[in-house]
């Protein structure tokens, strides 16, 4: 019996075009990465776009599908791959992102940003 599931589940990924190994797993995004920013003035606006930290390694386009916010945060505006941080303060942030795939993966980015 055991071997004809085998033969069932094969023969359905093939069908829908994808090898057996494929129709079961799919990675989640990778992301690394600080933003060092030397402007010097005491408040500026930060930018974080999805292709400049995180990769995934089926090649799934990535999108933001959330940004965390601590006090005297501000968000300014973003779309599916950036976000813009208005008004960050001198200092250091370390801010949540969550980055998804699209193929039910979602990775939360701890993104530090140093102002000096």
């Amino acid at each position: 019996m055991s071997k004809v599931l085998a033969v069932l589940a094969f023969a359905a990924a093939s069908i829908a075009g994808l090898s057996p190994a494929h129709a079961q797993t799919n990675s989640a995004p990778v992301c690394s990465g600080s933003y060092d920013d030397y402007q010097g003035q005491m408040y500026a606006d930060v930018g974080f776009y999805v292709d400049d930290f995180c990769t995934d390694p089926d090649g799934d386009p990535l999108t933001i599908t959330g940004v965390s916010w601590g006090p005297g945060w501000q968000y300014f505006g973003g779309g599916q791959s950036g976000v813009l941080l208005y008004q960050i303060a001198l200092g250091q942030e370390t801010i949540p992102i969550t980055v998804d795939d699209g193929q039910g993966n979602a990775v939360v980015f701890y993104w530090t940003v140093y102002r000096h």
